[in-house]
Order: C-alpha cells, then structure tokens, then sequence
C-alpha cells in the first residue's frame, strides 16, 4: 500500500481538497483493517 505511494511520489496531487481527504480516509480504513485482521502483530511487544 506505502509501496505504491513512494513510487508515484513525483506524480502527488490531488484535485481538490475533498478528494485528499477521501484518499487519507481510505488509506486510515486499511490500516485499521490491517490491524483488526493481524491483532497479535499490532499487540506485539
């Protein structure tokens, strides 16, 4: 997911503020996905 960011780095942008936002909601929906799925690595100490 991070990957796919760095590579497209000099291509940043986004339209309008709406759609920025909408991008940093989806990429937080993920992550809390990711951690749901995987608790005992998030919990790992």
């Amino acid at each position: 997911m991070v990957n796919r960011h760095l590579r497209d780095v000099h291509r940043f942008g986004y339209a309008s503020l709406a759609k920025l936002a909408a991008a940093g909601n989806k990429l937080v929906s993920e992550g809390v996905t990711m951690i749901e799925t995987y608790r005992a690595v998030a919990d790992y100490e």
